[in-house]
């Protein structure tokens, strides 16, 4: 309950915050900023499922588009996109329709080394995300190109901060290569494990494309 009242507390807090930049930037710049507001998934069980829809049905008032998006978004417009990391099974069984039937695109960022298999870098005591798997190479393959994009998220989910550079190319390129073979499409989209980076990681990521 704690918890719950800390994230509702930071998010009103966010919200005030950004509102007043908004205001601020329409009145220094006559204009209002572009708003692109990312919504980052994991995994989507079965009785998670309702509550994604409702989520899904109030996501459609806005403009969505994919994460990698390179089309110009419309100054003071709502902008939303759709990003699902770690590529459980779940997805498919439970996001996926939705999103289809909804006509929502999202992107998927998949660590290559465990496809078809439970994510060996989530401890199971305690967690039941541990016993979910991730997606097969022929699951990958026939996800609707039109609703779903791919992208890397390393080979092992390491900790890209914590290894050398050469490791860190190995789970960078690695995981581009393996995507590109299976998909058959250019693979230029990374989400990195935890969210950790340093402007080293960003530099090793621009020159594995």
């Amino acid at each position: 309950m704690m918890n719950r009242m800390v994230k509702m507390f930071i998010s009103i807090l966010f919200l005030a915050g950004y509102t007043c930049y908004r205001v601020i930037y329409r009145w220094i710049r006559k204009t209002s900023p572009v708003n692109l507001v990312v919504l980052t998934y994991h995994s989507i069980t079965g009785d998670q499922r309702q509550r994604f829809v409702r989520q899904m049905t109030i996501l459609k008032r806005y403009h969505l588009v994919f994460a990698d998006t390179d089309e110009p978004l419309n100054a003071g417009g709502h902008h939303v996109a759709i990003t699902f990391d770690d590529g459980f099974e779940n997805f498919a069984e439970n996001a996926l329709p939705e999103l289809v039937k909804c006509k929502i695109p999202a992107m998927l960022f998949i660590p290559t080394g465990y496809l078809g298999q439970k994510p060996g870098w989530i401890s199971p005591q305690g967690n039941t995300i541990a016993n979910e798997s991730i997606m097969r190479p022929d699951q990958l393959q026939a996800l609707p190109q039109d609703i779903v994009r791919i992208g890397s998220h390393s080979v092992t989910h390491r900790l890209l901060t914590m290894i050398d550079e050469a490791e860190v190319m190995q789970e960078l390129i690695g995981s581009k290569l393996c995507l590109e073979n299976l998909l058959h499409c250019k693979i230029t989209s990374l989400s990195l494990p935890y969210g950790a980076y340093d402007s080293a990681i960003l530099d090793l990521a621009k020159i594995a494309g």
